[in-house]
């Protein structure tokens, strides 16, 4: 992949979630959750954003390459999916169906799995959500995912032509970070929206791992995680400890930001009071490969010691 391909890449992905976050801004300001939002947390998630999409470009090719190694080693695309006739709206449910599967059980195991959850929390740390907040991520997180998780790949080849039209089918999974308050009444168990998803990012006890699905709600109700919100149920949502990023830097060594040598090594010597801690220091960290065993249904308040 060239340099100006590369950069085309990224100024698309850019430009795709400034016109997403762009309309659901005026959604936001008319039937706001709240009204009154830190604009410095704002602002520091629009920079983390940007961050995100040209680190996570820049290590898309690595992480293709890892992905396609796997994917031959076990022979993968035993299944082929066509895009011609009425094959294609068949295809492209099949396609919607494995990746909400997919999706939700690998967002089950950010939960679970200290490893993955080092990187996910910061996505949870958010605390003034948005429409933004969906792109809130840890830029190598999707990469290590895609690369060790590459499960539907492995078991269908699917047709490009249908593959070009499903980002779009995940759009409202952008808007279900929204801070406005959309209630669908009836349709809250179809679709994902603000209310539904925003018990995943509660604060309170009895939200925990709960309403993990990408799109479709049936996921959580399938496998037992659902919550259906009350009519006026929008908790407030962050990490327990109240812990986030201060810096765009701080977000790039999230997981590796208690560690004092690295910490110093940046230049971020202030030390913020964590009830997270760092992976590096836990001994679960490879522990979980040779027995998985979750952590606590509360992950966002476990230290790691």
């Amino acid at each position: 992949m060239g340099i100006e391909h590369l950069a085309d890449i990224i100024v698309q992905s850019i430009w795709s979630v400034v016109l997403i976050v762009g309309l659901a801004w005026f959604v936001e300001q008319r039937h706001p959750i709240e009204p009154r939002q830190s604009r410095s947390d704002i602002f520091l998630e629009y920079r983390l954003i940007l961050t995100n999409i040209v680190l996570k470009r820049l290590v898309a090719p690595l992480s293709g390459v890892l992905m396609a190694m796997v994917v031959n080693m076990v022979g993968g695309g035993f299944i082929t999916l066509r895009g011609d006739g009425w094959w294609f709206p068949l295809s492209f449910a099949i396609i919607i169906f494995i990746v909400e599967v997919e999706g939700y059980w690998i967002h089950r195991l950010q939960h679970s799995v200290p490893f993955l959850w080092s990187m996910h929390s910061l996505h949870h740390s958010a605390e003034a959500m948005t429409a933004a907040t969906g792109a809130r991520h840890y830029w190598v997180e999707g990469a290590i995912l895609a690369a060790l998780l590459p499960s539907a790949a492995m078991l269908f080849k699917f047709p490009p032509e249908v593959l070009r039209i499903v980002p779009y089918f995940f759009i409202t999974e952008q808007l279900a970070h929204m801070n406005a308050k959309v209630q669908l009444g009836p349709l809250t168990l179809v679709l994902n929206n603000p209310q539904f998803h925003r018990i995943h990012h509660s604060v309170e006890p009895q939200h925990y791992d709960k309403n993990f699905c990408k799109n479709l709600p049936i996921m959580d109700i399938i496998f037992g995680t659902a919550w259906i919100p009350a009519k006026d149920e929008f908790p407030r949502t962050g990490l327990l400890t109240k812990e986030k990023p201060e810096s765009v830097l701080e977000g790039i060594i999230w997981p590796i930001r208690r560690v004092p040598a690295f910490r110093k090594l940046v230049g971020l010597t202030s030390e913020n009071p964590s009830a997270i801690g760092s992976w590096l220091y836990s001994k679960r960290l490879f522990g979980f490969l040779a027995r998985f065993k979750p952590v606590p249904s509360d992950a966002r308040k476990m230290k790691f010691e």
